[in-house]
């Protein structure tokens, strides 16, 4: 079946459509987030005129402004400017939240669109750690590209502008020679600030993997007692992160140690030829030393934190492209034939799968006719579930699959798996109430009609009893649901969709004799005019099916009545 691969857009494009302008808070803050930061850039600069005109007073003993006009002045400036960056911080901090719910939905989007196998391949460890870190990475990287940069920048501008008026041109080229010379090592050093990242990044994503394996098996862990064991072997995926992420702090920090040495030295030199009369006569005097000292300082500020927040833009620009999504295929098969029915038959038509090299179906012909029950039969790894799985769009197969004979890889892949009622062997609960659980597969069902349903497959007893009945809260993952009525809002989720095909993995895997039975023969009589393949591994209901699947060594073996299956039932 033929995949459209993931595009990887460039970085740019997805800034600035992704997360920027589709982000609707954006272009309502921009604007007055922009003006913010230059009048209080301006305000800045005005703070240390007025501290200058202070400085003149008191040691000239001028009298042309009084006191009062002075402290006046500069309690103006001051408050003016902290007020502006309150009213920047309270702006950006709610658009930088609503950047953060958008990035996450465009994040998970990225993965959720994946080809089954390539999801599978990353692990959903890994897949949470590369949400999380390009989720933070997308957001620091706007909170620097805005607060800082953009306040840094402006500020440098309005200190040059007011160097060239106080001191002259040369004093300010001179120092935009400097901030050149900057701009120019940051760069020079970010490949490898890059390179260093890139890897910490990936020993990372490799124990985030190790972690949410632990934690999702906490109930074999502690029954084998091996917790010593697992964190021993989490240890070594720790160390290699740990070693990564020192090599990444080190040449972080070296780099910022040049970044300082290439501002200090070069205004160090500067001063001295003020000092000594060859140059920069504007700084030889104690008012006019003032002036720049203050100016400097400032400018030195605003520039080493540009080129710390270089690095850390650096850092979040590897977070947020180390996406893992590159040469990945697309769970679309690009097709826009849409089915609404199935009417005739399932043809396995040469049907063949390999896993890592080894053929677990070699190929398999059948026709299912509308309405039959065909139980599937087979010892573990066997290839059962690959085949429901196949027929469901999730693998890429041999040979062909056809439903009323028209091969699924001509169907829009979502109007596939809307004629189907997959119900999996491990039941998948959301968050929620019961009532949640059994809509999540027909939102628009009523809640009379599904207590109908219910009461139909006598499962109503079962959810009405609860705490809170329908209403009640299954938990993370249906933790306050005991195994068996897990089970039962599965097999009624699946029900409830109401598709033309039931696709069944062990249904009765939690389920005790009497509710097996019972679970089965509403399968029987109320799904009496659907297509139903069921994975059972309890043969004494093998009777009631029409013919009987089995598994084993590669081939399937196509039984038409219980009684020849029983002759070689030991294969299974």
């Amino acid at each position: 079946m033929k995949r459209k691969h993931f595009t990887q857009n460039s970085f740019f494009y997805d800034l600035t459509f992704k997360y920027l302008l589709e982000n609707p808070m954006f272009k309502i803050y921009i604007i007055p987030i922009m003006l913010i930061i230059y009048f209080a850039a301006e305000l800045h600069n005005s703070i240390i005129l007025s501290v200058g005109e202070m400085e003149r007073f008191l040691m000239y003993d001028v009298k042309y402004n009084y006191p009062i006009y002075l402290c006046l002045t500069y309690l103006l400036w001051i408050c003016s400017h902290y007020v502006l960056t309150f009213a920047y911080e309270i702006l950006f901090t709610i658009y930088i939240q609503s950047t953060m719910v958008h990035a996450y939905k465009f994040h998970i989007k990225n993965y959720l669109v994946l080809h089954h196998d390539d999801f599978a391949s990353l692990g959903t460890g890994k897949i949470h750690s590369l949400i999380e870190r390009r989720t933070e990475g997308a957001c620091k990287f706007i909170e620097i590209l805005f607060m800082n940069f953009g306040f840094n920048i402006t500020s440098l501008i309005v200190v040059y502008r007011s160097l060239s008026t106080s001191f002259g041109y040369s004093v300010c080229f001179f120092n935009v020679g400097v901030l050149v010379l900057y701009i120019l090592f940051s760069i020079f050093a970010s490949y490898q600030v890059y390179k260093a990242r890139t890897k910490a990044n990936a020993d990372y994503n490799e124990c985030s993997n190790r972690i949410y394996g632990i934690l999702q098996n906490y109930d074999v862990i502690k029954s084998y007692n091996n917790d010593i064991l697992e964190v021993e072997k989490l240890n070594k995926k720790c160390e290699s992160v740990e070693k990564s992420y020192y090599w990444f702090d080190v040449v972080q920090n070296f780099t910022k140690y040049i970044q300082s040495l290439i501002i200090v030295i070069p205004n160090s030199c500067l001063i001295y030829l003020a000092f000594n009369g060859k140059g920069f006569t504007s700084l030889n005097t104690a008012i006019g030393f003032s002036l720049y000292s203050k100016q400097f300082m400032t400018m030195q500020a605003k520039m080493d934190k540009f080129g710390r927040e270089g690095l850390n833009f650096l850092q979040s620009y590897v977070d947020i492209t180390d996406n893992q999504l590159s040469n990945k295929k697309l769970d679309d098969n690009m097709k826009s034939l849409k089915i609404t029915k199935h009417e005739k038959n399932i043809k396995f038509k040469n049907f063949t799968f390999n896993f890592n090299g080894q053929i677990l179906v070699n190929n398999f012909n059948i026709e299912i006719k509308k309405g039959e029950k065909i139980a599937i039969v087979g010892k573990n790894g066997s290839g059962k579930s690959t085949l429901m799985k196949s027929l469901l769009g999730f693998y890429d197969f041999g040979g062909q699959i056809l439903i009323d004979d028209i091969d699924i890889a001509h169907i829009q892949i979502n109007s596939l798996r809307n004629l189907i009622s997959y119900i999996p062997q491990i039941p998948y609960l959301v968050e929620g109430s019961v009532i949640k659980n059994l809509k999540y597969s027909n939102k628009k069902i009523s809640d009379l009609e599904l207590e109908k349903k219910c009461i139909e497959f006598n499962t109503h007893h079962i959810f009405s009893k609860l705490e809170y009945g329908y209403l009640t809260n299954v938990g993370e993952s249906g933790k306050f649901l005991s195994g068996g009525q897990r089970q039962q809002v599965n097999f009624m989720r699946g029900v409830i969709k109401d598709g033309d095909i039931f696709l069944l993995d062990e249904p009765t895997a939690n389920l005790d004799h009497e509710a097996e039975k019972e679970l089965l023969n509403k399968i029987f009589i109320n799904l009496c005019d659907k297509t139903v393949m069921l994975i059972i591994h309890n043969f004494e209901y093998l009777k009631h099916f029409d013919r009987i699947l089995g598994f084993n060594n590669g081939n399937i073996v196509v039984y038409d009545c219980y009684e020849e299956f029983l002759k070689y039932s030991y294969l299974y």
